[in-house]
């Protein structure tokens, strides 16, 4: 949820003379704060040079393997309870994909 609401900040800044992998490295500590921030302030300097590699450390820390592995498990075993009303199902299914928005699932897998 950190990085999307990050993403929507981002958005509203448009430097032209800058790419995006840039703006993000940049803004990205601002929307940090207490542990999160010192695990930032704790990498080695010069050790991540990409948004992406940004988004695999962050997310390796806050979720770990045997977190995501747990989410992971959760939505390939989803089913609708007897008498769910579907859309509070779906509502439910969207939920637990936002929780765990790195599960790697393509998408056919996930609406099978």
């Amino acid at each position: 949820m950190h990085l999307r609401e990050f993403e929507e900040v981002r958005n509203t800044y448009n430097e032209l003379n800058c790419s995006m992998n840039i703006i993000r490295l940049k803004l990205f500590p601002f929307s940090l704060k207490d542990k999160a921030k010192t695990w930032l302030q704790n990498l080695r300097s010069g050790s991540i040079r990409a948004w992406d590699e940004m988004q695999q450390q962050f997310l390796k820390k806050i979720f770990p393997s045997h977190r995501t592995n747990s989410f992971k498990r959760q939505i390939t075993t989803f089913t609708q309870e007897p008498g769910e009303i579907f859309y509070k199902c779906w509502d439910k299914y969207k939920e637990l994909l936002n929780t765990c928005p790195h599960h790697g699932f393509e998408t056919w897998r996930l609406v099978s």
